[in-house]
């Protein structure tokens, strides 16, 4: 039996006489959290030097001896051996796997958990006793593991982020870290083992950065793409995959940063990239694609995915006569997700990236509002096995819209286990809103999986909920529950980015309950530390849903009642608090965003006239929603709309976002036509769209257009309205019908447009103006 007690100083840490520096670390974090948890200070020695009982760390003599050899990079071991313990691990002696089998012990067998980079939980020991049999050992599943930290990494703040995804067993740093100084290539990464990496100059959309378009395209038009409304090149667009002298560039390009990669491999021994991204930029829609005859061709035999993919082909063929051991990355994404319709496969050396945004957070990879992206990963699945090459997925689990209750850990493990049977080698996961509701609980959730995808989801939920929260564990799983319930009660779809906080599955009675367990949790607490002020922040989740959707819970239920105000100023607390936290300082340009949000939000509802063309309707079947209500999009005063205030858009907003083309129309008599689009999707397709060309716009006042008619709502979770115009948001109808029951309605918009661009006297702005979504229910 191995012992260690409080006060008893018996036993010393041994690690190699000429130690690698992940040993020195790993060591260095051995003795720092023993100490803290049994109150003493084991000395570090030289393996040469140590005598009686001790821990061995890294690749020691002694573990050589007694059979104790990593099997790969990352695997880790923990073994007794004649009365002490090893700890080990990897290949090499600067292999993560050492440092992972540190890590292991600290948070296995010592108990240490870490939920952050600054918050930790260390218990406090009386002894520690470990069997003389005690074994374990594993390797992470996936090759790349990486959940998006997306906050900054100065220099001071390099060792404390370094050192947080070695204890969680990530292993990558991405460009959404970008101010890692040095990037990947930060000398105090190797303390902790090295990352894994994509190679310069990003990790996605790098056709901007290799060549940006205001300092390329007057020099170079003919790289961009050619776009037939327009009737040339255009600067906000894709390249032309087809122009020779572009693609020469790029493998050029990417040659001579990979030899520069190499030399620094050489010289440092910094790990290579794992990969090379050539990615097209972020860019929706195909009216961004290259329409030269040319592209047009390959594009009508291979799809769009395999317009990309044979573009990427190029190079990779390219680049495997001169460096065989580079990888470059394939990202199937947006308009270029699909797989090339003509059966193009992918070279062996390529890395394909399953990049799916319209995925629903809120559910697994088996539920029907995810069988599209499930077909997708079958499909990228089966092409990858017979090219030969590797499937990785950038999958998305947060909803970067107003904060709202999101208890998405529960579809984690399904979704993770289902990668691994088709394949997958290595995941991204943006789930980088520190902001966002239940943050630490999801990372704590995810990282594991990743390393682990059998990983009892149970025990790490309670050991979470219990040790984050204390005596209020047990209420914060019971609110945990209650969410899920209520979230299979009405199906609805949550994607990352395009969800409207209004429009979701809370209801009044789960807002009522929900509550009332937080104000149980709160007295089980008190003013306890850190316990009251991470509560304090699950429940601005809630706080936030039941203030954004007041005036519609109110009219469904009449015991739906609470205070405003005081709800107003606890959710305006708690964003001023948590935002201090270090961990969110590069987040923190959104509270006064959401600051400003909540405190202009009404509560005493204004009617708003019903417009003539409805006189006929019910007027208990018609919903009204002002645009300018949704967060994120500031509202302007306007006294021509019917709520006062509304929200602008202009072609130079949407630009950066990748909107630009979408938001210029033509006129509807040119050649080549080309509208602003709104859309009602349900079921994977439109099932109505409106398309307004320059003279389809009202510009003394404000019109209705009529988007269409949507049927058979509860049956298609995924049903809403998308403006590409304002950058793909959408407005959930299937989460709307929570507080409206409908299965058909008509959707229309109310809008009016300035300017030349839209018809208007060309001494006006070039603006979109939008006043309200209205509903007309067709049945309850």
């Amino acid at each position: 039996m191995f012992f260690l007690g409080k006060g008893i100083n018996d036993c010393k840490i041994a690690i190699p006489k000429d130690a690698h520096v992940i040993e020195k670390t790993a060591s260095e974090e051995l003795c720092n959290y023993i100490e803290k948890t049994l109150s003493i200070s084991l000395p570090i020695v030289s393996e040469n030097e140590a005598s009686g009982k001790c821990i061995y760390v890294g690749h020691t003599e002694y573990a050589k001896k007694n059979g104790i050899l990593g099997k790969s990079k990352e695997n880790w071991i923990m073994k007794m051996a004649d009365g002490n313990l090893v700890l080990t691990g990897g290949v090499k002696t600067g292999d993560r796997g050492i440092i992972y089998s540190v890590y292991h012990f600290l948070e296995d067998i010592v108990g240490v958990r870490w939920w952050n980079p600054y918050e930790e939980d260390v218990p406090s020991l009386d002894s520690l006793s470990i069997a003389d049999d005690f074994y374990k050992e594993g390797t992470p599943h996936f090759v790349l593991r990486k959940p998006i930290f997306n906050r900054p990494l100065g220099a001071e703040e390099g060792v404390r982020t370094f050192s947080h995804i070695a204890r969680t067993r990530t292993n990558m740093v991405s460009e959404f870290d970008d101010d890692v100084p040095d990037g990947a290539y930060n000398p105090e990464i190797r303390k902790f083992g090295d990352v894994a990496h994509y190679g310069r100059p990003h990790h996605c959309h790098v056709m901007g950065k290799l060549f940006p378009k205001d300092e390329t395209y007057d020099e170079h038009p003919e790289w961009f793409a050619w776009n037939k409304a327009e009737g040339k090149r255009i600067k906000d667009g894709h390249r032309c995959f087809s122009n020779e002298e572009f693609v020469k560039t790029v493998i050029e390009k990417l040659l001579k940063t990979i030899e520069e990669d190499v030399v620094r491999h050489e010289k440092e021994g910094t790990e290579l990239p794992y990969c090379y991204a050539i990615s097209p930029d972020d860019i929706p829609g195909t009216e961004a694609f290259c329409q030269c005859p040319e592209c047009e061709k390959i594009i009508e035999k291979a799809g769009y995915g395999g317009y990309c993919l044979r573009f990427i082909n190029r190079i990779a063929r390219e680049v495997r006569k001169v460096y065989p051991f580079a990888k470059i990355e394939h990202l199937a994404y947006f308009s270029f997700i699909e797989p090339a319709c003509d059966g193009t496969l992918p070279e062996s050396n390529v890395v394909v990236r399953l990049a799916n945004i319209y995925v629903d957070v809120l559910r697994d990879i088996d539920s029907v509002s995810n069988r599209r992206y499930k077909r997708l990963l079958a499909e990228w699945s089966e092409v990858c096995k017979r090219a030969g090459s590797e499937l990785h997925v950038w999958e998305y689990m947060f909803n970067m819209r107003l904060n709202y209750p999101l208890p998405i850990f529960y579809r984690m493990q399904d979704t993770i286990k289902a990668f691994e049977a088709y394949g997958v080698k290595g995941v991204f996961v943006e789930i980088e809103e520190h902001l966002s509701d239940m943050w630490e609980l999801n990372k704590y959730v995810l990282s594991h999986l990743l390393e682990e995808p059998d990983s009892d989801i149970g025990v790490m939920v309670k050991d979470f909920t219990d040790r984050y929260y204390g005596a209020a564990g047990s209420f914060v799983r019971e609110y945990l529950e209650l969410l899920k319930r209520t979230s299979e009660k009405h199906i609805t779809t949550v994607y990352c980015c395009l969800e409207d906080s209004p429009f979701n599955y809370i209801d009044a009675e789960c807002a009522i309950k929900a509550s009332e367990i937080l104000d149980r949790a709160e007295k089980a607490i008190g003013d306890a530390t850190p316990y009251r002020a991470r509560l304090d922040w699950l429940r601005k989740s809630l706080d936030s849903v039941i203030l954004t959707k007041y005036n519609d819970l109110r009219k469904t239920d009449s015991t739906f009642e609470f205070d405003t105000d005081s709800l107003r100023a606890r959710v305006v607390l708690a964003l001023s608090e948590y935002a201090k936290l270090p961990l969110n300082l590069k987040h923190s340009w959104r509270v006064p965003i959401e600051e400003a949000y909540f405190k202009s939000l009404p509560f005493d509802e204004k009617k708003l006239e019903i417009p003539e063309i409805f006189k006929g309707e019910n007027e208990a079947d018609i919903y009204q929603f002002p645009i300018s209500n949704m967060f994120g999009f500031a509202g302007i005063c306007d006294e021509l709309s019917a709520s006062g205030s509304v929200v602008k858009l202009t072609p130079e907003i949407a630009a950066p976002f990748g909107w630009g083309i979408d938001a210029r129309p033509t006129s509807k008599y040119a050649e080549h036509p080309r509208g602003v689009k709104f859309s009602l999707y349900q079921n994977e397709k439109t099932v109505a769209e409106l398309s307004l060309y320059k003279e389809d716009f009202a510009n003394d006042g404000y019109r209705l257009y009529k988007i269409g008619t949507v049927q058979n709502i509860s049956s298609h979770p995924d049903t809403a309205l998308v403006f590409y115009v304002m950058g793909a948001v959408s407005i959930s109808l299937s989460a709307l019908s929570v507080t409206f029951p409908m299965e058909e309605c008509d959707v229309y918009l109310s809008l009016c447009a300035k300017g030349e661009l839209y018809g208007g006297d060309p001494s006006d702005e070039n603006a979109i103006y939008f006043d309200r979504m209205i509903v007309v229910r067709k049945n309850v």
